[in-house]
């Protein structure tokens, strides 16, 4: 019995990929209709409801960087970078490695790539 040969960083990362996509379509979905609600009743941006929503959401966001990454609090701070600042990847933002190469960070693969060079140092894209 021959023990199945180890996988690459490129291979690991892209195990990783659907787990960062289901993510990504959980919070535009919940996003979006909890827009919706919000709208239909006036209700304040800030009310108990969209904060235990969102709480719960921020729960699910550092459990996957946990998954991740062995830093996680450096992976959910991509996350939430991703998140808020490029709006769940429906406004691209660009990302600059430390050797000054620069990345579009348009969906998982881009903010994978993003969390693994963070991490070692070395750009992994998926």
């Amino acid at each position: 019995m021959n023990p199945e040969p180890a996988l690459t960083a490129a291979e690991e990362a892209a195990d990783l990929v659907p787990l960062i996509e289901r993510w990504i379509q959980s919070a535009r979905r919940l996003d979006d209709t909890y827009g919706k609600i919000e709208n239909a009743f006036m209700a304040s941006p800030e009310n108990e409801i969209r904060s235990a929503i969102w709480g719960m959401f921020g729960e699910y966001t550092q459990v996957l960087a946990e998954l991740l990454s062995d830093d996680p609090d450096d992976a959910q701070g991509w996350l939430e970078w991703f998140a808020w600042e490029c709006d769940f990847g429906r406004q691209p933002r660009e990302m600059e490695f430390s050797d000054g190469e620069t990345l579009l960070v348009v969906g998982a693969s881009d903010l994978l790539a993003a969390i693994l060079a963070d991490e070692d140092g070395k750009r992994v894209f998926v």
